[in-house]
């Protein structure tokens, strides 16, 4: 596959993990939760910006990656470094009735 850096987004419960784990198994490509990199213990601490941009930072200088999740603006930078995309949308109200 051509892509060496892959993001994945979408809304709660869309299926971004599940399909990063899939894809990273497949391409032997690492692949990244940002809530591992929003929180320092899960769902309790949050890092600070800077802590979450440093590393952020350290994830994408690597030659391959796939990034999966969705936060604010301070991610601009997967963007600006991905080859690849995968917006996951579907239906809301689908999501509501899981």
């Amino acid at each position: 596959m051509k892509y060496q850096k892959i993001y994945i987004i979408g809304p709660e419960s869309s299926g971004k993990s599940t399909l990063a784990k899939i894809l990273s198994k497949k391409l032997k490509i690492k692949h990244y939760d940002l809530d591992n990199v929003v929180w320092s213990r899960r769902y309790d601490k949050k890092r600070s910006h800077e802590m979450r941009l440093k590393k952020l930072n350290e994830i994408i200088k690597k030659k391959r990656w796939i990034i999966e999740g969705i936060f604010g603006g301070w991610t601009e930078p997967v963007f600006k470094n991905t080859g690849l995309v995968i917006m996951l949308n579907l239906n809301y109200s689908l999501l509501l009735n899981l």
